[in-house]
């Protein structure tokens, strides 16, 4: 069994978008089959792991609103990596979670926490699990956590576990968030009441579009079933107003309330952010971003003490 190889790691990972978005069945033990086209874009939460006297793990984050209790999917993945690494927590784990992704924005938040905290233990502990075992344990944390492990540019299918890595769509994002945010399982249900009556996003075209490095196709094909059944009046104005300057494409992201848009390039991208900055709709987040390779990435770690 590995020793503890650093007594304090930090690690950042970036948020996730749902550049497209369906849902294409049930897989018959209660979870819902998806689909699409997941980005990493250079918004990140930064977490840090320290091995301290004592015992139990204990979370502190920036923001007011997280919880900090076994809820928070940090503290779940973090069990899960003990159970399923092997691994013994014979000291007290605490996380420190800087948070820049928005909650309830369907930028997969909480799994990227998670994320961060399976490659920081793994490296911690000095497991060496690989990033498919990373993966698996993910899944069981979350749908999103796989993708945040891996990062970049990828087709999602199953529960979120089969990645088809996909090359980066050239262009720049601006992302808004309006007030408020969707629930999860709320928006699964909204769509089972719902499901035949759908148009469906066409994934297959923005896998191509990706492929040809076809910026406007990426635009073309960009869309969220979501957002047919449980976006906010917000979300359909951001999604007007950011095509009406000259967005290739613009759509919700996951079951949250951010809308993604992709512009060609920097100075049409500027545009529609100045034009939101002037409080067209209230927002909680608003920023310009561009997509990353990578998904949790270990910045820097500390050695154990002599």
């Amino acid at each position: 069994m590995a020793g503890i190889t650093a007594r304090k790691v930090t690690v950042q990972v970036p948020a996730k978008l749902n550049l497209c978005l369906d849902v294409v069945g049930e897989d018959g033990k209660g979870y819902h089959l998806l689909d699409g086209g997941m980005l990493a874009v250079d918004l990140y939460d930064t977490l840090t792991l320290c091995l301290e006297e004592g015992e139990g793990i204990e979370i502190d984050c920036n923001r007011p609103g997280v919880p900090l209790d076994e809820s928070n999917l940090a503290a779940r993945a973090a069990r899960a990596f003990f159970q399923g690494s092997g691994a013994e927590l014979s000291q007290k784990l605490r996380i420190h979670i800087k948070k820049q992704i928005p909650a309830q924005a369907g930028m997969a938040g909480g799994s990227a926490d998670a994320a961060a905290v399976l490659v920081g233990l793994n490296h911690l502990r000095g497991m060496g699990l690989t990033l498919p075992r990373l993966m698996e344990l993910g899944l069981g944390i979350g749908s999103d956590v796989p993708f945040c492990l891996l990062g970049g540019c990828a087709r999602a299918q199953g529960r979120g576990e089969r990645l088809e890595t996909l090359p980066l769509p050239q262009g720049v994002l601006v992302i808004a968030k309006p007030v408020g945010g969707t629930d999860t399982r709320g928006a699964f249900a909204l769509y089972d009441r719902r499901r035949e009556q759908l148009r469906r996003p066409d994934v297959e075209a923005m896998v191509s579009a990706l492929r040809q490095q076809d910026g406007a196709g990426v635009g073309r094909a960009m869309a969220n079933v979501f957002e047919q059944v449980c976006a906010p009046d917000a979300v359909h104005a951001l999604v007007k107003v950011m095509g009406e300057q000259g967005a290739l494409g613009a759509s919700m992201t996951g079951t949250g309330t951010a809308v993604a848009s992709l512009f060609p390039d920097e100075s049409a991208a500027q545009r529609c952010l100045q034009l939101l900055k002037q409080k067209v709709l209230p927002l909680e987040y608003l920023g310009l971003h561009r997509p990353v390779e990578g998904g949790a990435t270990m910045l820097e770690a500390a050695p154990p003490s002599p």
